[in-house]
């Protein structure tokens, strides 16, 4: 038995009772939450401006809840597109290496959980904008990990694309939790997307877990040549990666101050 059979046999029987799809209530905001700031200050690059603070609590509100909606419905359109589709693509055998059926039924249950995250997040911005009365604008159509892996699988041929997507799959699974966990911590407790964010963490501290052990295995089975390939290309899906992450960020950072009444 392979390190990631006995791990995937272990992970399916935790998955009925740890998932959050299958034994909690979702947190739903209220009323009470309608004035929150919803990012902490430090995760809001004009925070400080001193023309964004001349404009008080109201504003840095607004800026906060669109970061907020953004992050929620980029973690619904990475869920969908890229970690769900993938998942099935291994619950399917449609890679080059054999994954053990454990591994393959585990793959389902996070497509399952990814899917359920999806929903949360929309749900959340949903709800919470109608409680605060702040509507979410510039929202993003695609994720950015998903336009990066697409440019990336671009320099690669056919044959190498749903090999190397498991590799970025596995590098974005581990960099998102990594973001959340941060985030997480840095927000009070009683705030709303603090809650909502640790809800998704009991999930993705697990997937986080599995697709370690999946990239190991994926990896030890690559040929060498294939690994050669496969780690001069890495640094180039980090790069569109962050490139296109900063020129989302910009883009959106300009309609927002554009929205309270500064120049970008």
């Amino acid at each position: 038995m392979t390190g990631l059979e006995s791990f995937s046999e272990n992970y399916l029987e935790r998955w009925e009772s740890k998932a959050t799809v299958r034994r909690a209530a979702r947190f739903a905001p209220t009323a009470d939450h309608a004035e929150s700031i919803l990012m902490p200050e430090e995760w809001l690059r004009v925070a400080h401006d001193p023309e964004v603070a001349a404009l008080g609590r109201p504003a840095l509100r607004y800026l906060a809840a669109q970061v907020c909606y953004r992050m929620m419905e980029e973690i619904a359109l990475l869920e969908t597109d890229m970690v769900g589709a993938s998942c099935n693509h291994v619950a399917n055998g449609r890679h080059s290496v054999a994954v053990p059926a454990s591994a393959r039924q585990s793959a389902l249950t996070i497509s399952t959980d990814e899917a359920y995250h999806a929903f949360v997040a929309r749900e959340f911005i949903e709800s919470m904008s109608g409680i605060n009365g702040i509507a979410p604008g510039g929202m993003p159509e695609t994720s950015g990990a998903d336009r990066a892996l697409r440019a990336t699988l671009a320099t690669l041929p056919e044959e190498l694309h749903g090999d190397f997507t498991m590799i970025a799959l596995s590098l974005t699974e581990n960099t998102i939790t990594d973001e959340m966990l941060g985030l997480s911590r840095d927000t009070a407790r009683d705030n709303p997307f603090h809650i909502v964010l640790k809800e998704h963490l009991i999930d993705e501290a697990r997937h986080q877990a599995y697709f370690k052990q999946l990239l190991g295995y994926l990896w030890q089975a690559f040929d060498p040549e294939i690994r050669k390939r496969f780690a001069a290309t890495i640094p180039v899906y980090i790069e569109e990666f962050l490139i296109l992450s900063q020129q989302g960020a910009a883009a959106q950072r300009r309609h927002d101050l554009g929205q309270i009444g500064l120049s970008p």
